[in-house]
């Protein structure tokens, strides 16, 4: 009785669960010096020099698919989507940058003002890399008025 019943919650789960496209969250690109890169270390602080809460949206193919603002929604931060837009970040401008990803959401509409949930993000464990090499984690921290992360772990 009780495997007939756990194979029928099994098969509804398996059921409901939806292909919804997946994205991933990270903030704009942003550079660190090579003499800071050298000295990276648990505890330390990258300036990303961004002042608002500015959120770009991207495919598995690398490829920019929409930007977003951090907005209050009642008692509750959503994600909006300010404008959609279809640029590749495989050009030699983006693969020198560095990328700071909050993790992966999904979502079947792209198209402005449109209302993400921010409950699968996290803002304390931050993946920073550079093209694909993940270089550190980090947790974001607010330093002058600025976007800022503080280094957790580094890999070298």
């Amino acid at each position: 009785m009780k495997v007939d019943n756990q194979s029928k919650k099994l098969s509804k789960l398996v059921e409901s669960k939806s292909n919804l496209p997946r994205y991933e969250i990270i903030l704009p690109p942003f550079g660190i010096k090579k003499s800071d890169q050298k000295n990276l270390k648990t505890d330390s602080v990258i300036d990303t020099a961004l002042s608002g809460l500015e959120f770009w949206m991207i495919d598995d193919t690398t490829q920019l698919v929409a930007k977003l603002s951090l907005q209050k929604d009642g008692r509750h931060y959503k994600l909006v989507i300010t404008e959609v837009t279809k640029e590749s970040l495989e050009t030699k401008e983006y693969k020198k940058a560095f990328f700071a990803s909050l993790g992966y959401i999904q979502s079947r509409l792209l198209k402005p003002n449109h209302k993400i949930d921010i409950s699968t993000l996290n803002f304390e464990d931050i993946s920073i890399r550079q093209n694909t090499k993940e270089i550190a984690k980090s947790k974001m921290v607010w330093l002058n008025q600025k976007v800022s992360l503080q280094i957790t772990k580094v890999y070298v």
